[in-house]
């Protein structure tokens, strides 16, 4: 992203997450989709780190249309370090992992395995990796703001190194210029007496996972994205939620359990199951979160055997 400003969707993903501390992957990707990208503007070249500088979402309307003409359109967990290597020839990869204190006091730029008297930090980190090299087995990535560190930012870290700490990572469609919702792909809806639009987008894997995937998009009577879904059958025919976000300006009109109800119809699947996260999924309290997934008929059942970042596994009512 380097024509696009980093303050931008720092500021926007803590308008979402609600984290006092830290962030993740999916934060990011979530705040391009939602608010897009800001392309640099001089009042924001000095992105400076301190915490009041990059929580403040202060931008103004047009900045901020500006930014959601350049989004993502959707984004794809990967579910083991070896997915980096075939999805990086679509595009770069963003990884959460466990870092430790030997991090930050060898600044050569190459992440080694830690030894005993290593102590892990209380916080993970988000790299975004931009190459593999198959003699080393070793990728090399942009540290995420850490100009003072390795080349300019840049490091390796080993296959061995994430195959240990990897966390979590997610591979996005590039970031496009778009207008308005498309016309050919929206259909009118109305939802408690307001009108809005659904659009329906399949898309391809970029970790060759041979489904088809789909993503449901809500938009406002003014063309504004307010909440989406992304999901694909499993071989049980069962439609796997992959995620569901509504922005907190949309929220109790209706949305989400709209989203829900058009994977139903969508896919005709009778089964639904997945990962979600209490506070990912609406960034509100785990007991309204249940509430709202069995008012929509699904289960949630504690489970985070598959996923750090998940809490509940959906299953049959």
């Amino acid at each position: 992203m380097g024509f696009f400003s980093p303050r931008y969707v720092n500021a926007a993903v803590k308008k979402m997450d609600g984290i006092p501390e830290g962030s993740s992957t999916l934060w990011a990707q979530r705040a391009v989709k939602a608010y897009g990208v800001l392309p640099f503007l001089n009042e924001h070249k000095l992105e400076a780190k301190n915490k009041a500088d990059y929580r403040s979402f202060d931008y103004s309307s047009t900045q901020m249309a500006i930014a959601r003409r350049f989004r993502n359109s959707h984004y794809e967990r990967l579910l083991s370090p070896r997915e980096i290597i075939k999805a990086l020839r679509y595009r770069p990869i963003s990884v959460d992992i466990q870092i430790f204190n030997s991090i930050f006091s060898d600044l050569s730029g190459v992440v080694t395995l830690p030894d005993e008297e290593d102590k892990k930090c209380e916080f993970d980190h988000t790299i975004n990796i931009l190459s593999y090299d198959s003699e080393s087995d070793s990728f090399v990535f942009d540290s995420n703001n850490w100009s003072n560190w390795g080349r300019n930012g840049l490091g390796t870290v080993s296959m061995i190194y994430l195959e240990r700490y990897f966390i979590t990572a997610f591979v996005s469609s590039p970031v496009f210029i778009q207008g308005v919702i498309v016309t050919e792909s929206r259909r009118k809806i109305k939802l408690r007496n307001r009108k809005w639009y659904i659009a329906t987008h399949p898309f391809y894997s970029c970790r060759e996972d041979e489904r088809l995937l789909y993503n449901l998009e809500v938009y406002d009577a003014g063309g504004n994205l307010a909440g989406w879904l992304h999901y694909a059958m499993n071989s049980q025919n069962a439609a796997e939620l992959l995620d569901l976000y509504v922005l907190e300006e949309y929220r109790r009109q209706g949305v989400g359990s709209f989203l829900i109800q058009e994977m139903r119809q969508h896919s005709k699947a009778k089964e639904i199951t997945g990962f979600v996260s209490a506070h990912d999924l609406i960034n509100e309290r785990e007991e309204r979160v249940k509430c709202f997934l069995l008012k929509n008929g699904l289960l949630p059942m504690v489970n985070k055997s598959q996923f750090k970042d998940a809490r509940f596994r959906l299953e049959k009512l």
